[in-house]
């Protein structure tokens, strides 16, 4: 069976699942939040796909593609982040609106995850970074309490990190 379509199989299987697992109910969390990165809107945005994240998110991030039409970041691609044994599926991968989403699924928790990058001027941009966690058990509930307590944290580190790789382009340019 080509990956493709294993891929889809798996995930189709995985959403359809019963949202919370045992006596636990299903709990959502949310969380929107602003990141101003040094470079315009086009450039930011590639900084947020699959591939684009390994320049900025260290080690741990190393997508191994499930399954995808083209080999390449696309919308349907299925993949595993390397940090951990989730799914994500790229859901919308718009490069004209500088949108992505992401929905991400693993044993104890379902999370969306969507990115938008618009210009701030001519040489920056802002992205708005929302995340929904949605928890299938007790200890998808504390996972997902856990990712909201640290939320402006990460973000913080994102906006460092990508500014980060964003100025270095900008002095080897130069």
């Amino acid at each position: 069976m080509p990956h493709t379509i294993r891929g889809a199989l798996l995930l189709s299987l995985l959403l359809s699942s019963p949202a919370g697992r045992g006596d636990e109910s299903p709990s959502v969390l949310g969380r929107t939040g602003k990141l101003r990165l040094h470079a315009p809107s086009d450039r930011a945005f590639q900084l947020f796909t699959p591939e684009g994240e390994k320049a900025w998110a260290g080690h741990g991030w190393n997508p191994r593609v499930v399954c995808s039409r083209t080999g390449a970041d696309g919308e349907g691609m299925v993949f595993h982040n390397g940090a951990d044994e989730a799914f994500w599926l790229v859901t919308r991968l718009d490069a004209v609106s500088h949108t992505i989403e992401y929905a991400i699924v693993s044993e104890d928790m379902w999370t969306t995850l969507r990115c938008e990058i618009a210009p701030a001027g001519e040489q920056e941009s802002v992205a708005t970074v929302r995340y929904r966690w949605i928890s299938r058990s007790a200890a998808g509930k504390e996972a997902a309490v856990q990712h909201d307590r640290h939320f402006p944290a990460m973000l913080e580190d994102w906006e460092r990190r990508m500014n980060a790789v964003l100025d270095r382009e900008k002095r080897v340019e130069k």
